[in-house]
C-alpha cells in the first residue's frame, strides 16, 4: 500500500512533470543543434562557434536538471520534493508574499529612464547605447532565418557572451514588433543594472535551485516594465485614462500584455492603482501566466 501510495503521488507530482518537460525541451535543442554542425561541415567559423556555444549552454542546463530529477527519482529529498511546488508556483508565492511589488527595482528603473530620456521614439537606440557603454554589449539584429540550418530557428533573443564572460553581443530578431524589441532590451539592461538588488531578492527569497533562474528572470521582466512604463507616469496617465488598457499600450508603445502586466504591479503604498489580477491563458484553458494583483 505504501508503494501504491507513493506511486499515486509520484505520478502526480507538479515537480515531475515540469522537470520531465525541461528535460526533453533541453534535449531536443541540444540534439538540433548538434545535427546542425554534423550535417554542415562548410559552417564559417563564427557560426560553428556560435552553435557550440549553444550546444555547450544546453549540455551543462540539461546536465543540472537531470542531477536533480534522478536525486528526486532515487527518494534524496524526497519528502521535500514530493511537497515541493514547481519552479513557478514557487516563484508566483514569493511575488504574491511581496505583493507584486519591488520598489527598489522600480526607483532603479525610473533613475535609469530619466537619464535616457521620456520619449518613447528612440528608445530601443538609447537602450543600446547602455548595454554598449555601461556593459559592453553589442546590440545586433538577426533575420529569424539566419540560424534556420537543419531545421533550427533563431530564438528571440541570443547572449554570445564575450572573452571571460565581460560584454559580448546580444543579437535580437529583426521580425519582432518594436514593443518586444524594446522590452527584450530592457530586460538584458535589468539583469545587469539591477544585479544587485535582484540578486538580494533572490537570496531572501530561500527558493529552490531549479527556482532561482525563473525568478532573476522575473525580476529582470519587472525591471524592464518600469524602465519602459515608468510608474508615477504610468500611474497618472493609467487614471486620466480610467485604465484603459489599449489606450495606455499606445502612449508607452508597448504591447497590449505588457500594459496589463504592469497595471498589476501598482502597490506602492499610499500612491496605488486599481488592484488588477493579470492572467494569460491559452486556448485549451491552461494558465501559463499569472500575475497576482
Amino acid at each position: 500500500e505504501d508503494v501504491e501510495a507513493l506511486t499515486d503521488k509520484l505520478a502526480s507530482s507538479p515537480y515531475l512533470v515540469a522537470s520531465s518537460h525541461s528535460v526533453r525541451t533541453l534535449l531536443t535543442s541540444v540534439r538540433s543543434f548538434s545535427e546542425i554542425l554534423l550535417d554542415n561541415i562548410d559552417l564559417a567559423a563564427a557560426e560553428r562557434q556560435q552553435f557550440l556555444g549553444i550546444v555547450v549552454d544546453g549540455t551543462e542546463k540539461l546536465t543540472l536538471q537531470v542531477d536533480e530529477l534522478l536525486r528526486f527519482i532515487t527518494g534524496e529529498n524526497l519528502d521535500n520534493l514530493l511537497d515541493s511546488r514547481t519552479p513557478a508556483e514557487e516563484v508566483g508565492d514569493f511575488t504574491e508574499r511581496n505583493d507584486n511589488f519591488f520598489d527598489d527595482l522600480d526607483r532603479r528603473a525610473e533613475s535609469l529612464r530619466a537619464e535616457i530620456g521620456m520619449e518613447t521614439v528612440g528608445l530601443f537606440s538609447r537602450l543600446s547605447e547602455v548595454l554598449r557603454d555601461r556593459f559592453g554589449i553589442e546590440v545586433e539584429t538577426s533575420g529569424a532565418g539566419d540560424g534556420n540550418r537543419g531545421g533550427a530557428v533563431m530564438p528571440a533573443v541570443r547572449l554570445e557572451p564575450g572573452p571571460g564572460g565581460a560584454g559580448g553581443r546580444l543579437i535580437v530578431r529583426d521580425d519582432l514588433a518594436l514593443p518586444s524589441l524594446r522590452f527584450h532590451l530592457a530586460r538584458e539592461t535589468g539583469r545587469r543594472a539591477a544585479a544587485d538588488l535582484i540578486d538580494t531578492w533572490v537570496g531572501e527569497a530561500e527558493l529552490s535551485p531549479a527556482s532561482e533562474d525563473l525568478c532573476r528572470d522575473y525580476l529582470a521582466e519587472y525591471f524592464a516594465a518600469a524602465v519602459l512604463m515608468p510608474y508615477d507616469a504610468f500611474l497618472d496617465r493609467a487614471r486620466a485614462y480610467r485604465y484603459d488598457v489599449e489606450r495606455l499600450s499606445q502612449a508607452f508603445g508597448v504591447s497590449l500584455e505588457q500594459a496589463c502586466r504592469r497595471l498589476a504591479t501598482l502597490r506602492r503604498p499610499g500612491e496605488e492603482g486599481v488592484r488588477f489580477h493579470f492572467l494569460r491563458i491559452d486556448g485549451a484553458g491552461n494558465v501559463f501566466r499569472r500575475v497576482p494583483g
